[in-house]
C-alpha cells in the first residue's frame, strides 16, 4: 500500500518486546521485504518522547518521509510541528479499506477489542472520512 516502510532499530525492538502480543513478536522476528530498518543519525533527545518516537521522527526527517505513521499522541503533535506529514493506526486503515484492502468497519471492530486507545469521536472520524473520501473517488 505505501511501497516501503523504514523503521528505526529503536520501533523493530518495540515490536520485538517480551511486553508486546505474540503475533506481533512473531511478525517482527521475519519481517516482509517492504520493511527497513535503518537508524536515525541524530536523535532529538529534547522531544521528550519515548525512544522509538523520536527515533522515527528523526528518521522521517532525515528521509524527508512522504509520512511518518505514529499512533503516540505527544509524538504526532511533534511530528506535526516539525512539519512532518502523520498517519496513525486507524488513518492506515482507512486507506487500506479505500484501496479495497480491508473492510474498514470490521477492521475498527477489531482494533476496539484490543488494548488500542482511540475516542468513539475518533472512531467516527475515521469512518465520516472514509465515506467522503469513498464519494470523492
Amino acid at each position: 500500500m505505501y511501497g516501503q516502510i523504514i523503521i528505526p532499530p529503536q520501533v523493530l525492538g518495540e515490536l520485538q518486546s517480551a511486553l508486546g502480543p505474540e503475533a506481533v513478536r512473531t511478525w517482527a522476528g521475519a519481517p516482509p521485504k517492504w520493511l527497513e530498518v535503518r537508524a536515525a543519525q541524530s536523535i532529538d533527545a529534547k522531544l521528550g518522547l519515548g525512544i522509538g518516537e523520536s527515533a522515527a521522527i528523526a528518521l522521517a526527517q532525515e528521509l524527508k518521509a512522504d509520512r511518518l505513521l505514529i499512533d503516540d499522541q505527544k509524538g504526532r503533535q511533534a511530528a506535526l510541528q516539525l512539519g512532518i506529514s502523520i498517519a496513525g493506526t486507524l488513518g492506515v486503515l482507512r486507506d487500506a479499506a479505500l484501496g479495497g484492502l480491508v473492510d474498514l468497519e470490521s477492521c475498527l471492530e477489531k482494533v476496539r477489542k484490543t488494548n488500542f486507545r482511540a475516542s468513539p469521536q475518533v472512531y467516527a472520524k475515521i469512518l465520516a472520512d472514509y465515506e467522503r473520501l469513498k464519494r470523492q473517488g
